[in-house]
């Protein structure tokens, strides 16, 4: 059988300004380039891969001696789909970058009491998956991702708290607005509100199992959904959540600023998939394996490194945004902003429970001030259900792309 062939190219151009106690230490710059061929025989995959300018026929070479391994794959690649997207950055010059951190640097200087260190970096992706079956997928993405530690001079601790922003129009001006809020509010320390459930207001993005989402990676994975070994599971098919809750596994670039395909060359309409449709579980997500495995609707969550093998990873989710801001989510109230948490977790039947090491009393447009810290406990399914109250229709702050998801919970000071 004649194999079939699969090429991915990464690009990566980095620039990374560093800084420490509140003076800037370095600046970087950094380009890469990662190659990787893939070999389909129509039962198995074999994959070889380069970094810097890659020799085709070596790569080759490679992989087919690969393909006597024998790893199983009895997919065929993806096909006759072309498409690109660039999604250029609006801070691209080093230099004027250079100049923003200095700015900012001088503003900061006011604040005697605390001291800063951390980064800014200039970022420019690219991804490219295309074979031999008229596949031809491009993305190239560029942001700016700045993040910056602080530290009131008094402190034993490495860090106090934190301000940062990725996204792909940073405004100085703006950042430092947020960042002069941050610290006076820091300043500002204020009493946990009285009341059995608070509304609790973090944002809306996938990550670790500190986050609002956590319990899905694992929840809503396709293998341990079809062995039972979610507890989802029993609900598919099933309204568990609040009607207000729709879940995505989301590869929507603006989103995720990274490529709408997955490393299986899966595109989705609207570059995203309802894993949890108006409260009803619909379904898990997959690769082409666990799709197959388990008779599941493809839903492209495969991963790969450039020079490994397509598998199921955790995708980036995205939740349905409420017509409402985050004020009017709070309905008058004031509510309990996380800014840092560390060490909560989920037990498999979904109770949560994390401690808070930072958060701020917030009316949904200011800071009012420090909590103490808190801990702060809830079910999955009160946190999308009876307690949801949804996420935020804009970003807050307004410069950046973080939407704010809002549920109440029960929140406990510590000490």
């Amino acid at each position: 059988m004649k194999l079939k062939h699969e090429k991915v190219v990464e690009t990566a151009r980095v620039s990374t300004i560093s800084v420490a106690d509140g003076k800037i230490e370095s600046v970087r710059s950094n380009d890469e380039v990662q190659t990787g061929l893939r070999l389909f025989d129509g039962q198995h995959i074999a994959v070889a891969g380069a970094l810097g300018r890659a020799d085709e026929a070596e790569l080759e070479q490679r992989a087919r001696q690969a393909l006597e391994l024998q790893i199983p794959y009895p997919f065929e690649p993806a096909a006759e789909l072309r498409r690109a997207v660039d999604l250029p950055a609006g801070l691209t010059d080093l230099g004027r970058a250079l100049t923003e951190v200095e700015t900012l640097l001088d503003e900061l200087r006011s604040f005697k009491d605390f001291s800063f260190s951390g980064k800014m970096k200039l970022v420019d992706q690219g991804f490219h998956l295309s074979n031999d079956s008229g596949l031809d997928l491009r993305a190239r993405i560029a942001c700016s991702a700045v993040s910056f530690l602080f530290k009131e001079a008094n402190s034993g601790s490495v860090m106090d708290g934190y301000v940062s922003y990725v996204g792909r129009e940073y405004d100085g001006a703006a950042f430092m607005a947020h960042t002069r809020e941050v610290l006076e509010a820091y300043r500002r320390p204020v009493a946990l509100p009285a009341g059995e459930k608070l509304p609790v207001v973090r944002v809306a993005s996938a990550g670790g199992m500190d986050t609002p989402f956590g319990f899905f990676a694992q929840a809503l994975n396709a293998r341990a959904f079809a062995t039972g070994a979610s507890a989802l599971a029993k609900h598919h098919g099933e309204t568990a959540f609040s009607p207000e809750f729709t879940l995505w596994q989301s590869r929507d670039p603006e989103h995720t600023l990274g490529p709408f395909f997955d490393a299986e060359g899966v595109v989705n309409p609207d570059d995203r998939y309802a894993l949890i449709d108006q409260g009803r579980v619909v379904t898990p997500y997959s690769d082409k394996k666990s799709a197959a495995d388990f008779g599941l609707p493809l839903t492209g969550a495969a991963s790969a490194s450039y020079d490994g093998m397509p598998s199921l990873a955790t995708p980036s989710f995205e939740a349905a945004r409420s017509t409402r801001s985050v004020k009017e989510l709070l309905g008058g109230e004031p509510g309990v902003l996380v800014w840092i948490s560390s060490g909560g977790d989920y037990t498999p039947d979904g109770h949560y429970a994390a401690p808070v090491q930072l958060a701020f009393l917030f009316d949904g447009e200011r800071l009012l001030g420090r909590l103490p810290q808190i801990r702060i406990t809830s079910t999955v399914f009160d946190l999308f259900g009876a307690d949801y109250l949804g996420v935020s229709r804009d970003p807050w702050p307004l410069f950046s792309r973080d939407h704010l998801l809002v549920s109440r919970m029960h929140v406990t000071a510590l000490g």
